[in-house]
Parts: structure tokens; C-alpha cells; sequence
């Protein structure tokens, strides 16, 4: 099973980035059951913000515009780039970020109805955490993006599979040992809330140069079909879509760890989301 798995693999100390077994998936079933007009999805495009000069950040921002999906990128070849090229494609995105709405579809829909990804039951046991009892899927091209954010649950973990395109999600991640002093980098130089999701609401995407200023250490990969990443509790990421692909995440907590709402600090800005 998934949950128990991952629980083993951090236990262990595995490598976050890791192979999986291919998923049965082709181009006519994507594009038979994904719809751009479905009201399920939470978003369909993202949006970059430049920063100030010099200052080492830009900002994503989920908009509004549902652009329509590039099926024909699905079908290109795109080459994987090695771990210097994504941290350059960090540092462009960040340092020069695109200018139009890039098409970015986020939702939990049922895509993959004989391959759904199990969270546990931690998860699917809580009705006050219904939202993440079905994966979230993630269909994007080349720049769409997520936000320096970290789960919505201290302890919460994320899983991400790209299962579909010939793309990859390029994460960069926070080691571990630096998760808090990344997050006091952030109080440190942006107007944060009190919130459990400060972070997040910042909207921030950092240019790798800028981290290394700072002496915050981090990790990068290029997660392609049959891959997958998993991130720490407490663990921010960035993600930037290099190529067509497809993915699906879960949240979930280790086996028999518990889900304590009396520790979440909120705000009105924040939900459950992955």
C-alpha cells in the first residue's frame, strides 16, 4: 500500500524522488475526460508578478482565465534537464517571469477512475477532511507553477505523480534542516500573517541565488512519467512545469499518527487544498 510505504521510505531517510510503476494512460483518455469548463477544477491558470529588481523573488498567483489546453504538447519530446538547468529555470522564472496567463488545471476530479491514489485511512476516515479523500490532479505546459508553499497541516505530507506527458514537474524544495530557518528568512522580509500557511499566502517563487544569499540549503529534481516526489511535513516547495504533463498528489500522515485540529493556527485566507 502507498501511505505505509512512504511512512517507510522517510523513516529511512530515502531519496524524496523516486520511480513508479507506469499508469495505463493515453492521450484519447485525457483529452475524453478532462474538460477545461468542468466547475471542479480550483484552478485553470497561473499568473507571474515581478518582483522588485535586484531582490531575488516574483510571485504566483492563481487567475482567473480558463485558457484552453495544448494537447498537441502532450505529444512532443522534451529532454530532461539536468540539476544546474533547473536551478536556471528557477532563477528565470523567478528573476524574469512570463507576462501572459499560462493554463494550469488543479482540481480533485476523478481522471483516473481504476487508478485512484489511496491517502489512508487517516484521510478518508475524517469527514472533515473530505476534500483530499479523492487525489488532486495537476495538467499543465511549459512555465504554469505552484507557489513556495507548504501543506495545509503541519504534519501533513504531500505525494506527487506525473503519470501522464512527456514533460516534468521540476520541484525545489527546502531541506529539511533548514525548514525553520527558511521560514524566519520569510517573517524576516515580507508582511506575514500569524497563520499556519504564511508562507503560502506570500505567493513566492525564489530564485535559487537568492536562497544561497541567505544560506538556506535546498533541494531540486526533475520528476517525469513514472516518477514521483514526496515532501516532509513542514517541508516548503516550488514547483515549475517543464513540458506537457499530467500529475496527481495526495496528502496523507504516516500510519496511526494523528490529525490534531486543535494545533492549526488559520486565517480567514486559508482551506484545505493540495
Amino acid at each position: 500500500m502507498l501511505v505505509p510505504r512512504l511512512a517507510e521510505m522517510e523513516g529511512e531517510g530515502d531519496s524524496q524522488h523516486s520511480s513508479v510503476p507506469l499508469r495505463n494512460v493515453d492521450l484519447a483518455h485525457m483529452q475524453e475526460r478532462v474538460k477545461t469548463t468542468d466547475e471542479k477544477w480550483q484552478t485553470t491558470s497561473t499568473r507571474y508578478e515581478a518582483g522588485p529588481k535586484g531582490e531575488g523573488y516574483a510571485r504566483i498567483y492563481v487567475s482567473s482565465s480558463r485558457p484552453p489546453i495544448n494537447w498537441e504538447g502532450f505529444t512532443a519530446e522534451c529532454k530532461r534537464p539536468t540539476l544546474t538547468e533547473i536551478e536556471s529555470i528557477f532563477e528565470k522564472y523567478a528573476l524574469d517571469p512570463p507576462q501572459e496567463d499560462i493554463p494550469y488545471y488543479i482540481g480533485n476530479l476523478d481522471i483516473l477512475p481504476g487508478e485512484r491514489l489511496d491517502p489512508g485511512p487517516e484521510i478518508t476516515g475524517n469527514p472533515d477532511l473530505k476534500d483530499l479523500h479523492v487525489a488532486y490532479h495537476h495538467i499543465g505546459g511549459p512555465g504554469s507553477g505552484n507557489r513556495t508553499h507548504g501543506e495545509d497541516i503541519k504534519n501533513f505530507r504531500s505525494y506527487n505523480e506525473v503519470y501522464f506527458g512527456p514533460g516534468y514537474k521540476l520541484w525545489l524544495a527546502i531541506e529539511k534542516h533548514h525548514i525553520a530557518k527558511f521560514n524566519a528568512f520569510v517573517e524576516a522580509n515580507w508582511r506575514c500573517c500569524k497563520c499556519d500557511q504564511f508562507v503560502s499566502h506570500q505567493s513566492l517563487l525564489l530564485a535559487p541565488s537568492r536562497l544561497k544569499k541567505e544560506g538556506i540549503d535546498y533541494i531540486v529534481a526533475a520528476v517525469g512519467r513514472g516518477e514521483a516526489f514526496y515532501t516532509l511535513p513542514g517541508q516548503q516547495h516550488a514547483i515549475i512545469n517543464f513540458g506537457h504533463c499530467a500529475a496527481h498528489s495526495i496528502n496523507y500522515v504516516p500510519p496511526g499518527e494523528k490529525i490534531d485540529f486543535s494545533k492549526v493556527t488559520a486565517c480567514t485566507e486559508d482551506g484545505i487544498e493540495s
